[in-house]
């Protein structure tokens, strides 16, 4: 049942859910945060007042003596959205408008309901002198964490990470098993490898057909065509191989990287698992745009930084700036250092040369 308590400054009555007790909450009417009792210590409701017909004066002791005027005291502002006062009919007055969408249940502003949403509560939390914005999701895991893989499950995850990242990491798991973000990452490079290889096999497969043709039957030479496209295949799956190595290598070492930047900008409020996770996630999902000529890796590497700010701040529940300042630090500490090697190595050259 709700708990119902008064404001310690402007005696506003406040009523809040019992999952709510012992935490934080600010009266609506003057702003005073305030801690939510439990539903032991609320003060309870004061004793109803028997009717006044029940106060019968005693038979025969004359007439009763004029009651006593009550001291005039203001009425107490009544609150529009307790069911305490309601009018005489029993039927609530009707809610005012939000002008910020209709509320659902469990949220006081509309958007996804979560249960341990307080609508009375400080619109931030503070960890470690930090402010930041609570999580408005129910962590319910991304469609490729609860759902069988397929290609089908793999554009859906891909559409929710791309079209709504902050939504897809508030939702994504923080731990399960490092075997679904890294099978999601092999995905992500394996759809456009083999979707290349295919385009290069039915090529392959036109050019021998119309070697064929031209030879007149001359067989050496048909045979031939197929010898090289044979190699040029055995050549692509080696090179597919160490894609797939490389991929998995550079995942985890990139992901203990950021999560070294994290711990020091202050920002690891979560383990290992869960940066790689963002990590893989994020890297699963734009690997493709590297294909695009020219600018492709250009692309994918500003897409990738996106994705990861965002998804660290919302996976580690921090504030965007620390997640950023971990991000763009360390390139910037990449960048600088290619910088300062390539002028190294031109000085040695320069020197040398005299």
């Amino acid at each position: 049942m709700p708990i119902e308590f008064r404001c310690s400054q402007c005696n506003q009555l406040l009523r809040v859910p019992e999952a709510s007790a012992g935490k934080n909450a600010r009266c609506p009417k003057c702003q005073t945060l305030m801690t939510v009792p439990g539903a032991a210590q609320a003060a309870p409701p004061p004793p109803p007042v028997p009717p006044e017909s029940s106060f019968a004066w005693p038979p025969g002791a004359g007439p009763a003596p004029a009651a006593t005027p009550a001291p005039s005291t203001p009425p107490e502002p009544k609150n529009p959205f307790s069911s305490v006062n309601l009018p005489a009919g029993g039927v609530p007055p009707p809610k005012p408008a939000n002008p910020f969408g209709e509320r659902q249940a469990g949220s006081p502003f509309g958007g996804p309901a979560t249960g341990s949403l307080n609508p009375y509560a400080s619109p931030a939390a503070s960890v470690s002198g930090a402010t930041y914005a609570p999580n408005l999701y129910e962590r319910t895991g991304l469609p490729w964490e609860i759902e069988k893989w397929s290609i089908g499950c793999w554009f859906r995850t891909f559409a929710i990470i791309l079209g709504s990242p902050t939504r897809a990491f508030s939702i994504m798991k923080h731990s399960g098993n490092l075997g679904t973000p890294l099978t999601y990452l092999l995905f992500g490079v394996g759809l456009p490898i083999a979707a290349l290889a295919l385009i290069a096999l039915a090529i392959g497969i036109l050019v021998v057909i119309a070697i064929a043709i031209s030879s007149q039957g001359k067989t050496e030479v048909v045979l031939g065509t197929v010898m090289v496209i044979l190699a040029f295949a055995g050549i692509a799956a080696m090179y597919i191989a160490m894609i797939v190595v490389s991929v998995i290598v550079s995942s985890f070492l990139s992901s203990a990287i950021y999560h070294v930047a994290l711990m020091i900008c202050g920002g690891a409020r979560q383990s290992y698992e869960t940066t790689y996770r963002v990590t893989a996630f994020s890297a699963g999902s734009v690997s493709w745009i590297q294909f695009i000529p020219y600018v492709g890796l250009v692309a994918m590497m500003i897409w990738l930084i996106v994705l990861l700010i965002i998804g660290l701040s919302r996976a580690h529940e921090i504030p965007a700036s620390k997640s950023a300042l971990a991000i763009l630090g360390l390139y910037a500490c990449c960048c600088g250092g290619a910088v300062a090697l390539v002028i190294t190595l031109g000085v040695i050259g320069a020197l040398s040369g005299h």
